[in-house]
C-alpha cells in the first residue's frame, strides 16, 4: 500500500506483547475473508451456475465478490439464500487459523473481536478449547441483542451482521445495515474507534463495516494479502487515520494468525490444530508413560544381553 507505513510480523508481535504487558487493549476486526463462506467450495459451486463469469478463471477473492453480487441481485428469495448458506456451511469444521486465534485470545492479546461473518466457526473454536459461552466468553448478535458498551465477561465476539444459527443476519442490504440502526451503529463505532487491528477484510462483502470505521480515532493496523489501496474507500480511510499496514502473503488471514501465534505462543506448525487442550494434555501424558515404559524395557533388554555375554 504505497503511501502508508509498512510493518512486519515481528514488529506486530513485539507491539502486542508490549500492549499486553501494559494492559493496553487492541480490538480485532475480522472481515469476511476470515469466515467459513470464503473457504466453502460448496458455496462457489452453488453460485457458479448463476454467473456469466468462469470461476476457474477468477481468483478466490474475485469469486467471493461475484458470489455476493449474485446473492444481492434479487434472484433468490430469503428462503433460497438461507438454504444456500446452510448447505455451504454445514460440512465446515473449525479451521486451524481460528484455533490459533482462540489461543491468542486466551493468552490475553485480544479481548474484543468484531466479526462481519455470520457463521459459528469462531464460537466453535472457543468451545473446542473448552471455553463455555456465557461463562467464559460472550457473543453479541446484531439485530438480536441490545448493545452493551461494557463487556460482562472477559472476552466478547460482536457479530456486526448477525448470526446464521439464530436466523437473524443480513446478506442483502449490508451497506445500509448499520445506517438503518443508529443505536447499533453507535455501539459498533464505539468499538471501532479504539486501537484496531483489521484482518481478513473483503472490500465487497465488508464495505458496510469499512464505512462505519471512524476516521479520527485510535491507531489502526491493516493486514491484507493484496494491495487494497486502489479501493478508494480503504485508501481514504488509511489516509486520515494513523495506521500501519502488512500486505502480501503474510497478510492473508490464515498465514497472519498462524505466524502471529508462532511468534507469541510458540512454533507455528501448519496442519496442527490446538483446539482441545485437555485432550492434548491427556495424550502427552499417555505418551510420557509409554516413553517411560519403553526406557524400562530397553534397560531390561540391555541387562539380558550383558548376562548372556558374560555367561558365554
Amino acid at each position: 500500500m504505497s503511501g502508508h507505513k509498512q510493518f512486519d510480523m515481528n514488529e506486530m508481535a513485539r507491539l502486542l506483547k508490549m500492549r499486553k504487558m501494559n494492559n493496553h487493549h487492541t480490538v480485532l476486526l475480522l472481515g469476511a475473508r476470515a469466515g467459513g463462506l470464503f473457504r466453502s467450495e460448496h458455496f462457489y459451486d452453488s453460485l457458479q451456475q448463476f454467473s456469466n463469469r468462469d470461476f476457474n478463471e477468477l481468483s478466490l477473492s474475485e469469486r467471493f465478490g461475484e458470489c455476493y453480487s449474485i446473492l444481492t441481485k434479487n434472484l433468490f428469495s430469503e428462503t433460497d439464500i438461507h438454504s444456500i448458506l446452510r448447505t455451504s456451511l454445514q460440512k465446515l469444521t473449525v479451521a486451524e487459523s481460528d484455533a490459533y486465534l482462540v489461543e491468542l485470545v486466551k493468552q490475553g492479546y485480544f479481548d474484543e473481536i468484531i466479526s462481519t461473518n455470520i457463521d459459528g466457526m469462531l464460537e466453535d473454536a472457543f468451545k473446542q478449547a473448552e471455553m463455555k459461552e456465557e461463562h467464559e466468553f460472550e457473543v453479541f448478535i446484531a439485530g438480536r441483542d441490545a448493545p452493551q458498551y461494557e463487556k460482562s465477561l472477559l472476552f466478547r465476539i460482536t457479530k456486526a451482521f448477525g448470526d446464521f444459527s439464530s436466523r437473524v443476519y443480513t446478506i442483502r442490504g449490508r451497506l445500509s445495515h448499520l445506517d438503518s440502526n443508529q443505536e447499533l451503529k453507535g455501539f459498533i463505532q464505539h468499538l471501532l474507534a479504539k486501537d484496531l487491528l483489521v484482518v481478513g477484510i473483503d472490500p465487497v462483502w465488508d464495505e458496510g463495516i469499512l464505512r462505519a470505521i471512524p476516521e479520527k480515532a485510535g491507531i489502526m493496523w491493516f493486514v491484507s494479502e493484496e494491495d487494497l489501496n486502489q479501493r478508494s474507500l480503504i485508501s481514504s480511510l488509511l489516509g486520515v487515520r494513523q495506521n500501519k499496514c502488512i500486505v502480501g502473503r503474510e497478510g492473508k488471514y490464515e498465514n497472519f494468525v498462524g505466524m502471529l501465534h508462532g511468534s507469541l505462543c510458540g512454533s507455528f506448525v501448519p496442519g496442527f490444530v490446538p483446539i482441545n487442550y485437555k485432550l492434548a494434555s491427556d495424550i502427552l501424558g499417555r505418551l510420557q508413560v509409554l516413553w517411560n515404559e519403553h526406557q524400562i524395557i530397553l534397560s531390561e533388554i540391555r541387562k539380558l544381553q550383558n548376562e548372556i555375554g558374560n555367561s558365554s
